[in-house]
């Protein structure tokens, strides 16, 4: 039977470096521009011990998974996050540490976690969000989406309908104990448990379509929002050269 999705939230320690990183983004006012998600497993580390601000990113033999695909959304003003969607196809690999690198390759954010399994396999899919707070975050790093938009847990909702998927199939069995024989009721009790794994892996793939969707929605959202930028930025651009101009031609005139 394959694993279940699993969903989690992390909220992890800046490095010293990553503050000091902060710092120099605002300063220079160029934007804080996280651009990938690692994934390590280092050897002997404990996710009851404290974090090391000072602690790099993991030699390139301990790091099982990176990725460049991330989903941004800010939480208020100051905390956002990012995540990233790793579905049935990619595994197989072990990993307690988890981190956040700047474009410049600055490690900004690190946490520990209880080891983890990542295998391929339907409906094994994990969704991993990070999330950061500090100072003016959302202006920074200039999310201008909602995280509330795609940072669904689906558990609850799975966990609900096995349990009445559940509650059915021990109805179905008191129902056959009563009126068949005990080999018909392991007959039919293999077939019911076959019929609800069947229908409890149709119910994990519907939520991981769902979230995939969402992922894509929200890419194409976070596009569409980067053209827009960069349309409104061509027009004042193209305003200030027109004033620069007309300026310069009142000034021509009024010296003739």
């Amino acid at each position: 039977m394959s694993e279940p999705i699993s969903t989690q939230k992390v909220t992890g320690i800046l490095t010293n470096a990553g503050k000091q990183h902060i710092t120099t983004c605002a300063l220079e006012n160029t934007g804080l521009n996280v651009s990938t998600l690692v994934l390590a497993n280092v050897p002997n580390l404990s996710d009851n011990a404290a974090r090391d601000p000072n602690m790099a990113i993991p030699a390139q033999a301990q790091i099982v998974y990176q990725t460049d695909e991330l989903i941004t959304g800010f939480i208020d003003e100051h905390t956002v996050a990012w995540a990233t969607v790793m579905d049935q196809d990619i595994g197989d690999f072990d990993y307690n540490w988890i981190g956040l690198v700047t474009s410049t390759g600055i490690l900004l954010a690190l946490d520990y976690l209880p080891l983890q399994r990542k295998r391929q396999g339907v409906n094994n899919v994990h969704n991993r969000s990070f999330v950061l707070k500090f100072a003016a975050a959302k202006a920074l790093t200039r999310i201008e989406i909602k995280a509330s938009s795609w940072m669904f847990d689906y558990s609850p909702r799975l966990d609900s309908m096995q349990l009445a998927i559940v509650s059915n199939a021990t109805a179905q069995i008191d129902n056959m104990t009563r009126h068949l024989g005990l080999k018909d009721v392991v007959t039919n009790l293999r077939n019911t448990i076959e019929l609800q794994q069947v229908h409890i892996g149709t119910l994990e793939q519907a939520g991981q379509a769902l979230q995939q969707t969402q992922s894509v929605m929200i890419k194409q959202r976070q596009e569409h929002d980067g053209e827009v930028q960069i349309s409104l930025a061509k027009m004042a651009t193209a305003q200030v050269s027109t004033m620069y101009r007309q300026a310069k031609h009142i000034t021509s005139a009024n010296n003739e």
